[in-house]
């Protein structure tokens, strides 16, 4: 196991600016005791290029980061997923590269392996008129966010880099929750 000094470990976001520990300094261990591939093999696994050298990793991490990990570990092959992809800089995205693929896979999952999914064409019965699935299809999560809580601005897309926009009901699509109830199956 490696040890790490204050100093790694507060560039790795596991110590905030007080010295205070938080969860993050575990992550890395968790990841090894539950079998997670490391960074590179991530890399792979999501169609990216692995990095050969430490240096290679500047297309996506600041030279900072990268001086860390030159600290840490031995080799590209041995960096752990969780410091790497907190470490990868994201364009137009707070992710960078490998967490937004993880994610956007997860997210893939989840509704497809979802038979309630509205798009699943396994339903016994389609429980949406043809007009309410466009009205459904045109919903977004800020106009969600926007009809349930007291945001006052937010951008259509709020899975971008932060551009504000507004919450105006106009903008944001159909309001679902006004649809007249229709008997609900239960299965």
């Amino acid at each position: 196991m490696i040890l790490l000094s204050k100093a790694s470990l507060w560039s790795l976001g596991s110590l905030d600016t007080t010295g205070a520990k938080t969860d993050t300094h575990w992550q890395p261990q968790r990841g090894r005791d539950h079998g997670l591939p490391g960074y590179n093999r991530w890399q792979r696994k999501c169609g990216l290029q692995p990095f050969m050298t430490f240096d290679s990793m500047s297309q996506v991490m600041r030279k900072g980061d990268i001086n860390v990990f030159k600290r840490m570990y031995k080799s590209v092959e041995d960096i752990d997923l969780y410091p790497a992809g907190l470490a990868e800089r994201g364009q137009n995205s707070l992710l960078g590269p490998t967490f937004s693929c993880i994610v956007a896979q997860q997210f893939n999952d989840l509704r497809h392996g979802d038979r309630f999914w509205y798009k699943n064409n396994q339903q016994l019965d389609h429980p949406f008129s043809t007009r309410q699935l466009a009205a459904i299809r045109a919903v977004g999560l800020a106009s969600i966010l926007c009809e349930h809580t007291t945001i006052s601005s937010l951008q259509r897309n709020p899975f971008l880099v932060p551009n504000p926009g507004s919450c105006s009901r106009n903008n944001m699509g159909p309001r679902p929750a006004r649809w007249k109830r229709h008997k609900i199956l239960h299965v």
